[in-house]
């Protein structure tokens, strides 16, 4: 049964994000935005930005901007070697919102839809 929380994660927040967008869900979008703008980082900022501006949520396009721009030459390094390595046949891993290696979560309550009273 749904209580009104749920647990954004670095796994499961683009979906989430992609779900709020989809519903109009403007709380929901707006939290889970607050969210994933904390754990922006050098090495998923470009996904993210893609992300972003998929869904448009400009405080998380915002974020991503100012990351890169502050790691614009570890990006562009990173992308390139990220390039060759796919001209040789490598294949490279879908960028986490997250560098590290523990998985950080946020709890948001959500209220359950109210029934609009029939006439």
């Amino acid at each position: 049964m749904y209580e009104g929380n749920i647990a954004v994660t670095d796994s499961n927040a683009i979906a989430f994000l992609a779900m709020a967008n989809h519903l109009q869900a403007d709380d929901l979008k707006r939290r889970v935005s607050e969210y994933l703008s904390t754990q922006i980082t050098r090495n998923n900022a470009l996904f993210l930005l893609s992300k972003a501006l998929e869904f448009d949520t400009p405080e998380i396009i915002d974020h991503c901007i100012s990351v890169i721009a502050r790691n614009f030459a570890h990006i562009v390094e990173r992308n390139s070697v990220l390039s060759r390595a796919s001209l040789n046949g490598s294949s490279s891993q879908t960028p986490s919102t997250s560098s590290s290696s523990s998985s950080s979560s946020s709890s948001i309550h959500i209220p359950p839809p109210v029934a609009s009273p029939t006439p």
